[in-house]
């Protein structure tokens, strides 16, 4: 009954839960222009072995003053649980409401630099980033190292810088597509929060730093489903002279295409191009691993194998939509449909269920499995680690890796 009545008479701005006889009480500052708020225990009375605070949006910390940022407006009950020396454990919770930031034009500059200077030429692509979903707003030319988006809303972003780039020329060093933070992939980036009128982020573009040659291939296609987010007033545009590209199809065009080798270093990148299509040329035989990427879409690494000329002519199909990228790889002339992942360790899923009965074969062109037609989920977990081709009995060929 104590405890009732302790409830009732506190203040409406903030309630608090206490065991024992200890009490915790806190306070805050908000900062409106970039929704920052500064959290202090209103007491040193009694001393605190550990804190751990919830600041109502799904986020926390154990830190004694904490320095947290809301990413949009609101109202939040944040709390604060203390334990004392005596072992008591007390909560105190408070309102937090964050207003609308004003309506207002904000700038974000910054230069792009490469080992030893700036970068001459790129493009430079803004990603609006609201509730974990990346949506590409705008693009900015690159001009002797310079980019700026201008008259933009407050919020957080990514920046993402693309040099512009002879794929079959030579350099040393080669400069790859690379976010803000100075990371290739939209997982690792440094995420650019603009509340202020002016903001600067400089950019280290990534590098290989050694020179890659051979007479062989990879070759490949990208394309999105209708439930992808695809900004077409961004990608279908030639992004050097600031024309629209006609796309009636679902092509993805300008979109990275990263080439690892075998140790997992990044050694080139290039664009798919107006047909969505994309080529690394001059290649040496090996191992090698491509991957598509866009912000706020998961990847599906694809391992291609160059041991022949002959696998120079397969064709790799990439989809993306809504849960992320899905792999393929069809020899030229069959799109009919996606087999995913690649590679695959249990079953290969097929997008659309199989007009004709196939074959499993070893490279030697043994047969290991068959299954008619019709299916959706071909079971391979009991085939040893390897590639394998699938072949259809109209003759198509499709060819995946084994893992574990």
């Amino acid at each position: 009954m104590r405890t009732l009545l302790l409830y009732l008479i506190l203040p409406l701005s903030g309630f608090s839960q206490i065991t024992d006889t200890c009490q915790v009480e806190f306070e805050f500052i908000v900062n409106s222009e970039n929704r920052q708020v500064k959290f202090s225990r209103s007491s040193d009375s009694v001393i605190v072995l550990s804190y751990l605070w919830d600041f109502g949006d799904g986020n926390s910390s154990v830190l004694g003053e904490p320095i947290h940022s809301y990413n949009q407006p609101g109202t939040y009950i944040a709390c604060l649980t203390v334990t004392t020396e005596n072992n008591c454990m007390s909560t105190f919770c408070d309102t937090v409401v964050i207003e609308t930031t004003p309506s207002m034009a904000y700038n974000l500059q910054g230069t792009v630099v490469t080992n030893t200077s700036v970068l001459p030429a790129g493009i430079a692509l803004l990603i609006r980033i609201i509730q974990n979903e990346f949506i590409y707003t705008s693009f900015s030319h690159v001009l002797n190292g310079h980019y700026e988006f201008t008259e933009i809303d407050a919020g957080e972003y990514l920046v993402q810088v693309i040099p512009f780039f002879d794929i079959t020329g030579y350099y040393y060093p080669f400069y790859l597509p690379t976010y803000s933070g100075s990371k290739l992939l939209w997982q690792q980036a440094q995420h650019v929060y603009v509340y202020s009128f002016n903001t600067i982020h400089n950019i280290q573009l990534c590098s290989f730093n050694g020179i890659i040659t051979g007479n062989q291939s990879i070759r490949g296609k990208i394309s999105y489903s209708p439930d992808a987010e695809y900004e077409e007033d961004i990608f279908n545009m030639n992004w050097q002279n600031g024309s629209p590209i006609n796309n009636p199809s679902d092509n993805a065009i300008n979109i990275p295409v990263f080439l690892y080798n075998e140790a997992g270093v990044c050694i080139k990148a290039t664009l798919s191009d107006g047909a969505g299509e994309f080529i690394f040329p001059n290649l040496p035989y090996g191992k090698y691993v491509i991957e598509g990427e866009k912000a706020g879409v998961s990847s599906s690494p694809v391992t291609v194998n160059l041991q022949t000329s002959a696998d120079a002519q397969t064709v790799h199909y990439i989809r993306f939509n809504s849960n992320g990228f899905v792999a393929s790889v069809f020899t030229e002339g069959n799109k009919d449909f996606s087999i995913f992942p690649v590679p695959a360790s249990e079953t290969l899923n097929f997008s659309e269920p199989t007009v004709c009965a196939m074959e499993i074969l070893t490279v030697t062109g043994q047969k290991i499995l068959q299954f008619g037609s019709g299916i959706r989920q071909a079971d391979i977990s009991q085939l040893p680690e390897g590639l394998y081709c699938i072949r259809f009995a109209d003759g198509s060929v499709f060819r995946f890796t084994k893992e574990r």
